[in-house]
């Protein structure tokens, strides 16, 4: 398998997207954060993503038991 064979499934494309846009956004706004002395807030944001994280996983979990 060669490497870029992985890219013909949807669900890899799909993350190699959402992972570039979200490195776009991240640096825009943690430029923004560390020049107006804002540092909190990325420990704010770190946070709410690992509740988002687990409750995605819940819902995937528990959305294939039956």
């Amino acid at each position: 398998m060669e490497f870029l064979e992985i890219f013909n499934y949807a669900f890899m494309r799909n993350a190699l997207i959402v992972g570039i846009l979200s490195s776009i956004c991240c640096g825009i706004i943690g430029t923004y954060i560390v020049n107006k002395k804002m540092v909190f807030i990325s420990s704010s944001i770190s946070h709410a993503s690992y509740g988002g994280i687990g409750i995605g996983v819940y819902l995937i979990f528990f959305s294939n038991c039956h």
